[in-house]
């Protein structure tokens, strides 16, 4: 962002310029919760099942509706999802049980 190069997602989703700074921020932390809960789902045996849980409750409570307030966000998640070639499936199907918020 600093150096003003349009993101791929941002790209792909066509935003406007006059939206790009607001939208990569949030794109971007929304990747980064992703992230952490790609993380939680890869540990999840080390974590154990009451961590994970709370992770998924946190999903739930926090991020879950912000995203679902937010078109561009909704958005980010959804390409996201489409472009499932570099996470695992069965990480993409726990992802869509904690954000099932596709029309």
């Amino acid at each position: 962002m600093r150096h003003n190069v349009l993101g791929p997602y941002a790209l792909r989703l066509q935003i406007q310029d006059d939206r790009l700074e607001e939208f990569t921020k949030k794109a971007v932390a929304l990747l980064h919760h992703i992230n952490l809960l790609r993380e939680v789902f890869q540990h999840r045996r080390i974590l154990g099942k009451k961590c994970v849980e709370s992770y998924e409750v946190w999903a739930d409570v926090m991020i879950r509706p912000w995203i679902e307030e937010d078109d561009e966000l909704r958005r980010v998640l959804a390409l996201f999802i489409r472009s499932e070639s570099f996470v695992r499936q069965d990480f993409l199907e726990w992802l869509k049980k904690l954000f099932p918020i596709f029309d």
